[in-house]
């Protein structure tokens, strides 16, 4: 079963106290113990640990206007030719 993003920050979050006070083996076994849940890599868990202690989330991408390689001039004369060659090539 795949956890959500917000089920996975939440189990990390619980790990978080546990990851701040610990020593080197009992941080090991935090690590261990969220990628097992989380699906995700040791070094991934690790960064976001850090970046939860330090309070330095990423905000979440806005995905900005579509760029356009092609004018619409152009991209008209690209469709005559992929509808005259089959498609794009």
């Amino acid at each position: 079963m795949e956890l959500t993003l917000a089920a996975r920050r939440q189990v990390t979050k619980a790990q978080l106290e546990r990851y701040r006070n610990g020593t080197k083996a009992e941080k090991s076994e935090v690590l261990d113990a969220i990628t097992v849940v989380t699906g995700w890599h040791r070094d991934h868990a690790r960064k976001v640990l850090r970046l939860l202690l330090c309070g330095a989330l990423p905000r979440p991408r806005v995905p900005g206007p579509p760029r356009y390689r092609y004018g619409p001039e152009i991209a008209e004369a690209l469709v005559v030719c992929w509808a005259t060659l089959g498609g794009p090539s």
